[in-house]
């Protein structure tokens, strides 16, 4: 139990022991203290129970749907709890049953009392976590809300600043295309547009197709194949019944990117990236790990960004695999 349920855990507790103890307190003329206090014990430690076994429970639920189901699991909490009433009396007796409660009861009037405290004390704890839990997910929910806006603010100034860049480099190369008469200068421009066309289309959508992805990554690795050449090697084998799953947009190429960026590439010591599925339901970017040494520091922003974007849109996670070997991130497809 995290520490922040302590200590409202232990409030009303002894709320709920006082209460359960005050009623026996109106009959009497003369106040037993000595009873009240192991009577309001007895009262806080049942409480107790009932508070950390609820806060299980409802921590464990989250993942329960539907109504019916979440009902009986209340239900079944609360019953649980109630007939625990009964184990608890005897092991508390065993130690003492200098208490004012259950006093000139039979045995049978004893455990029917017992069930029905039990389970009201059971009842109202439940009510009250419950309360407390549903007020704690609306201050998150608020929070989370708070930070998206900001987050979205963020990203629309930087768009902002950043919408004259890319549509005048991309007028730009269409203007050095008709310019130019060498046919490899012209297949270069050609690959290097279409990554931007591809950039300024995809910048404010949150999915894209897998087949519209490898497209990017065709004409990003044109690119990077003209300048690295032999120093860089990749094998994409896809299964084509994937490539209408979809994928966040620009994610292949970020991790192509990254995969550059941070390891040797020579003739000698090749690059090599593969880009395949594994099963129906991930698809697998590895390259081999060797790392430059003068790379400086990363700021790992790129697969965070990958990371938050998958949580986002569709609550899954990326796999990131590391070995002496060889780098691996694995995407789930989203269907």
């Amino acid at each position: 139990m995290k520490k922040n349920y302590w200590l409202p855990g232990c409030i009303v507790s002894l709320g709920v022991a006082l209460i359960g103890t005050s009623p026996r307190l109106v009959k009497l003329d003369v106040i037993p203290w000595d009873k009240v206090a192991i009577t309001v014990l007895y009262n806080f430690l049942f409480s107790m129970c009932c508070w950390i076994s609820h806060i299980y429970m409802l921590r464990n639920m989250k993942d329960v749907t539907g109504k019916a189901a979440r009902f009986w699991l209340m239900l079944l909490a609360v019953s649980v709890m109630g007939i625990f009433q009964l184990p608890y009396d005897w092991a508390f007796s065993q130690f003492t049953d200098n208490i004012l409660l259950y006093q000139e009861l039979t045995i049978r009037q004893k455990q029917e009392l017992l069930l029905v405290r039990g389970f009201e004390f059971s009842a109202l704890i439940f009510l009250i976590v419950n309360y407390l839990r549903m007020i704690l997910l609306r201050q998150r929910q608020a929070e989370e809300i708070a930070q998206l806006k900001e987050t979205r603010l963020e990203a629309s100034l930087s768009s902002l600043k950043e919408q004259l860049s890319p549509h005048f480099l991309f007028n730009t190369l269409n203007t050095l295309h008709s310019l130019t008469q060498e046919e490899a200068a012209r297949s270069f421009i050609d690959a290097l547009a279409n990554v931007y066309r591809y950039v300024l289309q995809y910048k404010n959508i949150n999915l894209a197709t897998l087949r519209q992805e490898l497209e990017l990554v065709e004409n990003y690795l044109y690119i990077l194949k003209t300048r690295l050449e032999d120093a860089f090697v990749v094998d994409i084998q896809i299964a084509p019944a994937l490539l209408n799953t979809q994928i966040p947009p620009l994610t292949l190429q970020l991790l192509i990117e990254n995969a550059v960026k941070h390891n040797v590439a020579s003739v000698s010591r090749p690059l090599t990236i593969q880009i395949t599925n594994e099963g129906n339901d991930w698809i697998v970017i590895s390259n081999n790990f060797q790392l430059k040494s003068t790379v400086g520091a990363t700021t790992g922003n790129g697969l965070s960004n990958i990371m938050q974007r998958y949580r986002l849109l569709c609550e899954m996670d990326i796999v990131i695999e590391k070995t002496p070997a060889a780098f691996t991130v694995k995407l789930p497809v989203i269907r």
